[in-house]
């Protein structure tokens, strides 16, 4: 999906909503917020926004071993490219000087050129976005250090991503990925984990291309389970044990 653009009119919030708002999601924005409608061919499509805005996921995968993973929270800042449906006008107005001053913006026009170059960057320019369902969100936002967070929200999962660390959930079946390693567990509570030390739920290892495929299938294109698929590959060739085994030292 390519061609967006901004409408150009600024508006401010002036009370709190739950831009996404999901058992394992949140997405607030708070009073004093500016924002503007995004635009696709000539639709609104969702907004572009600055100012107070705080986030908080749950990332936690329940597993053999235990839990894997764990909530991430924070603030963010800068402009955040929201797509989906919202009712913000319902708690905004026009937008002051004095409000995107305090947003970090001179005026209307600096905070719309920002707005441009987030557009560009994120959308038109870089990664390419489609919303396959009427009731999808998509939030791609900057954290309070500047690193690119997306997070993609359905009412059967959601996907988050940030830094190194990537965590799916859809219809009770998850997949984490992380610096430590791989978690993923089906909709019947089973589970295998792939980390330095080696791999727990063995039996869970010829099931776990239809498991990724299902669970990344959410958000990504058949090419984009090769990263897993050559995991499983490499893990066919090391050496690995079972939580109930230990290695073999002779």
């Amino acid at each position: 999906m390519t061609g967006f653009t901004h409408d150009q009119t600024v508006m401010t919030t002036s009370s709190t909503l739950d831009l996404i708002s999901h058992e394992k999601a949140n997405v607030k924005v708070e009073p004093g917020c500016a924002w503007t409608y995004l635009l696709h061919d000539g639709e609104r499509v969702g907004i572009a926004y600055s100012g107070p805005s705080k986030f908080a996921i749950d990332a936690i995968t329940e597993t053999c071993t235990g839990a894997v993973g764990r909530s991430v929270s924070g603030s963010l800042k800068g402009i955040q490219i929201y797509i989906g449906k919202t009712a913000i006008e319902n708690v905004s107005g026009s937008a002051s000087d004095n409000v995107l001053k305090a947003c970090g913006y001179a005026d209307a026009p600096a905070f719309l050129h920002a707005v441009d170059d987030a557009i560009e960057h994120r959308l038109n320019g870089g990664r390419k976005v489609r919303i396959a369902k009427q009731n999808d969100a998509i939030l791609l936002a900057q954290s309070e250090q500047g690193k690119p967070i997306t997070l993609l929200v359905r009412p059967s999962g959601i996907v988050f991503m940030k830094d190194s660390n990537v965590f799916v959930e859809e219809d009770g079946r998850t997949v984490s990925l992380g610096k430590s390693g791989v978690a993923i567990r089906n909709k019947d509570g089973r589970s295998i984990v792939l980390a330095g030390d080696g791999i727990m739920g063995l039996d869970e290892l010829g099931r776990i291309g239809p498991m990724v495929d299902r669970a990344m299938g959410m958000i990504c294109g058949p090419s984009s389970h090769r990263m897993f698929r050559d995991l499983h590959h490499m893990s066919d060739q090391s050496p690995c044990c079972d939580e109930d085994d230990e290695p073999d030292h002779t």
